[in-house]
């Protein structure tokens, strides 16, 4: 999915190339990509992702995996646990709250689609099919006050096959739309997203119980709090490389770098600097950040290309990408991107906004 950019940049002049990616997201499940190349070209990529098979693809990950043994201190004790990492409550009730919208359009335009007599006309006339060795054969049956008669479909009534066909196809279609919305609205009258219960089950433990149990399903802040303070594989730095300094103690490799920190850290986001990812096809990175969604304890990585003047650094980084992308590490869904050049640095307001986007 780079490669359109790398060819672009090559054929570029290397100080023009120049931009910001900031997905947007929306209810339609839509998101738009805008890379500038200053005086030369705009592109414009809309991927364009389907609320139904999203929706179908959440919903069977609920059904999770069974995460490595995890590290939490508590008491000065060091505590190992299972956890099955799953979906937010919240994020369910939205996923089925998305579900029965497009359910209502659907029946909506199925029922103006048919009109009011044809669940009658199907009553009285059915397509019948039959398997013939060079095809097949289509008949119409009819019921009548004589019973049931049926006529051979030929060419000049093809037209009245299809007909039948269609309706039949739209009226099961909205007859399984109803019944699932059905089955939906009776699920949210039950289910109570604002308190996962799942989690409160620890939660609502004394303290005295706390420290005698190992929550498979910990709560959401106890989970991130031990996230955070578990060790990782950085990346080194070198001797007599310059750092930067954040606001919580964190060397980092530019000025740009503490800005995104220092802005996620006011956010209260939970994150690791340059932690070690080992992608499916080996090839190890170190993403500027790797951030841990409280709620839905899915991850995000952050990366910023600060050099967009050096052409090795920007071949080097669409190598990246695409290893990325074919690691379902995706811009805009699981992976944040932001530019700057010598000529156009990062500002405060496109961190805020990505920040605000996301999380």
């Amino acid at each position: 999915m780079f490669q359109h950019l790398e060819n672009t940049y090559k054929n570029g002049n290397v100080d023009t190339f120049v931009g910001w990616l900031l997905p947007k997201t929306y209810k339609n499940r839509t998101f738009f990509f805008y890379v500038g190349i200053i005086h030369k070209v705009k592109i414009r990529i809309i991927l364009r992702l389907s609320s139904i098979v999203g929706f179908c693809h959440e919903l069977s990950a609920i059904v999770s995996q069974i995460a490595t043994p995890t590290v939490y201190h508590s008491d000065k004790e060091t505590r190992r646990y299972s956890t099955v990492v799953g979906v937010n409550a919240n994020d369910v009730k939205a996923r089925v709250e998305e579900r029965i919208v497009y359910l209502k359009r659907l029946i909506d335009h199925e029922t103006r689609k048919l009109g009011d007599d044809t669940t009658n006309q199907l009553n009285k006339r059915s397509l019948i099919v039959a398997k013939k060795e060079k095809g097949y054969q289509y008949y119409i049956e009819e019921n009548g006050k004589k019973g049931k008669t049926r006529s051979y479909v030929g060419k000049e009534r093809m037209e009245s096959a299809r007909t039948l066909a269609q309706n039949s196809y739209d009226h099961k279609l909205l007859t399984i739309a109803r019944e699932e919305l059905r089955t939906l609205e009776t699920f949210l009258r039950t289910y109570d997203a604002k308190s996962d219960r799942l989690e409160d089950c620890y939660r609502k433990l004394s303290d005295a119980r706390k420290m005698l149990v190992l929550p498979t399903v910990p709560p959401a802040e106890l989970y991130a709090a031990q996230w955070q303070e578990a060790d990782y594989k950085r990346k080194e730095f070198k001797e007599g490389q310059q750092f930067y300094m954040t606001a919580r103690g964190e060397k980092v490799r530019s000025k740009s770098e503490v800005l995104i920190a220092d802005e996620m850290d006011r956010n209260n986001l939970f994150y690791r600097y340059e932690c070690q990812l080992i992608l499916p096809n080996g090839k190890i990175y170190y993403p500027d950040y790797t951030i841990l969604n409280e709620k839905t304890r899915g991850l995000f990585y952050w990366e910023h290309l600060g050099k967009l003047g050096d052409p090795d650094y920007v071949n080097d980084n669409l190598v990246k990408l695409n290893d990325y992308a074919k690691a379902g590490i995706i811009p805009g869904i699981n992976l944040i991107l932001t530019f700057e050049s010598d000529k156009v640095p990062l500002n405060t307001e496109t961190v805020k906004e990505v920040i605000r986007t996301f999380f």
